[in-house]
């Protein structure tokens, strides 16, 4: 009955700390001045920063998986599995051209804001 309550007491963390980031990117790009300064307005900046987490999504969709399906998580290939993902997902958010210029114009925006 522990093992059970922590499996899902893991998932719902894990589930509103995504809905919470998701939702702290979206309300704060839509309500930003900053949205005029980006080349594609405010749905611009919005997919800039989806763009800039997105290769992170990966690790934690097999973590919250996890959560609801112990057995799996149990597994031989699981952590192997999960390590890849977060290392391709770290190295993809940053070297990939897209997600790398994507990060460029967010920063820039952040720095005009702070400067």
């Amino acid at each position: 009955m522990t093992e059970l309550f922590a499996n899902i007491t893991l998932s719902a963390v894990v589930i509103a700390g995504l809905l919470m980031i998701g939702g702290v990117i979206f309300v704060a790009n839509m309500n930003d001045p900053r949205n005029a300064m980006h080349p594609g307005g405010r749905m611009g900046r919005f997919l800039d920063e989806v763009l800039v987490v997105g290769p992170l999504a990966p690790l934690l969709v097999m973590i919250t998986v996890g959560g609801f399906f112990p057995d799996l998580r149990d597994a031989a290939w699981w952590f192997p599995i999960l390590l890849g993902l977060s290392i391709i997902g770290f190295a993809a958010s940053f070297l990939l051209p897209p997600v790398r210029r994507a990060r460029k114009r967010v920063e820039a925006l952040r720095k005009k804001a702070f400067s």
